[in-house]
């Protein structure tokens, strides 16, 4: 017995153009021609994102900074520097080799939002710094991404947390909340519970269910305390919370922290079905504090949907349906070695979802009708007696027993051998017919 596999089928140009529409910022001959010739329509797109995952990123900062003046006249406006920003960006974006890295950068600009029209407009260097550090990340993991998006300092400066004090009463000083807001409602779970395919959860009046409360905001509010731009070459002396500036090495460093200016007290953070960390205890360290409220939000059900759902949407299709985001989120909450967060997979999830391509659809398909056809044709006896919806079923559990997938199981994740696995799968079908019978 040898297990029942799909036909190869020829890629064509249409298929091409339309995959590569979606993971590229547009598709052309050259890279249409190259794709069709990596394979059929069930290994070519899987080796085509392989080799874009393996490319280095195209960056903006070097770019950037060659265009700064040094030394720079006085008076020098640093955001005239966003002119060759912007110009950068369209480089990489028609003609960069890393076009798939481009794309997920891109949609991830669209979801972990920074802004030239803002104060950030000062910090040119800072802004190409930020879209590198996405087009780093795009194949990696989420929770490491918003770690350092969290101590970027032009989201920093974008959303507040650059310089957020520990409450002073007498002073009428409390922790900015603008952070720890958009963390939460923009960059990881939203502001309702989620079912895993991204609808709504609903409570027992069909009403959806807040994914937090003001407390939960205070808490991350005095998590995300006492950091500032670090002190480097440029910095004021002496450099401390309070003097520190802005500076052209500073604006692509992370902040650095000021432990005088972080609170120190307990702070509670999200509760959900196996929560981490849903209280910080009183007396930690900053970055203890900033590692286990990271850890809090990451570990949220609702961020595999929330953020599969948005990647989808900029990457394939603007309205997927709950199954499609539900078989990403899986993929999102393992990739398959038990890492949770691996963009890299998810990206890769969105892109081979069939059917994607008609051809693969059709490939599937055909290939389905072949292997029940012989099925039927092999166990004719054993099917005979059988009504028709129960035949059906049978056949149904045959084919999967002796799929490819079901062998490569019993090899690789196993260890049988090809006697070993050959006699485990006859096994099984016996079983299964003399159960039916």
């Amino acid at each position: 017995m040898t297990p029942t596999s799909t036909p190869n089928l020829r890629i064509s140009k249409a298929d091409a153009f339309r995959f590569l529409n979606q993971a590229t910022f547009g598709a052309t001959e050259d890279e249409a021609e190259r794709l069709m010739a990596l394979g059929d329509a069930v290994t070519a797109y899987e080796r085509w994102i392989d080799g874009q995952m393996e490319l280095p990123p195209s960056t903006q900062l070097e770019y950037v900074r060659a265009a700064r003046p040094i030394p720079p006249p006085p008076g020098f406006d640093y955001s005239r520097l966003h002119f060759q920003r912007r110009d950068i960006w369209f480089q990489n974006s028609v003609r960069g080799s890393d076009q798939l890295r481009q794309r997920v950068a891109w949609a991830l600009s669209q979801i972990l939002v920074t802004s030239q029209i803002s104060l950030a407009n000062r910090y040119p260097l800072g802004l190409a710094d930020y879209y590198d550090m996405l087009a780093r990340h795009a194949f990696g993991n989420y929770r490491e991404l918003i770690e350092e998006v969290t101590l970027h300092p032009v989201m920093g400066v974008y959303l507040s947390m650059l310089g957020n004090r520990k409450p002073n009463p007498e002073l009428n000083i409390r922790p900015d909340e603008n952070y720890a807001r958009e963390l939460m409602q923009l960059f990881t779970i939203g502001l309702v519970e989620l079912n895993a395919d991204g609808t709504p959860t609903l409570d027992a009046n069909d009403q959806p269910i807040p994914t937090y409360d003001q407390a939960v905001v205070e808490g991350f509010a005095h998590v995300f305390t006492g950091w500032h731009w670090a002190c480097t070459f440029g910095s004021p002396r002496p450099c401390n919370f309070n003097t520190t500036r802005g500076t052209v090495p500073n604006q692509i460093l992370p902040m650095q922290l000021f432990p005088e200016e972080h609170d120190t007290g307990e702070k509670r953070l999200l509760t959900y079905p196996n929560a981490v960390n849903s209280v910080i205890p009183a007396g930690q360290a900053a970055e203890q504090d900033l590692a286990d409220a990271l850890d809090n939000i990451f570990h949220h059900p609702n961020v595999g949907p929330f953020i599969s759902r948005q990647l989808i949407q900029r990457l394939v299709t603007s309205n997927p349906s709950p199954a499609y985001v539900a078989r990403t989120s899986a993929v999102f909450d393992d990739d398959g070695t038990g890492r949770r967060g691996n963009l890299g997979a998810v990206v890769r999830a969105t892109q081979l979802q069939a059917p994607f391509s008609p051809t693969l659809a059709q490939v599937v398909r055909e290939g389905a009708a072949r292997s029940r056809t012989e099925l039927e044709r092999v166990f004719a006896p054993e099917l005979a007696p059988l009504a028709p919806a129960c035949r059906a079923r049978v056949v149904a559990a045959l084919d999967v027993l002796a799929s490819a997938n079901t062998w490569e199981l019993l090899r690789d994740l196993h260890g049988l051998d090809e006697s070993e696995a050959e006699r485990s799968v006859v096994e099984s079908i016996v079983a299964r017919l003399r159960a039916a019978a």
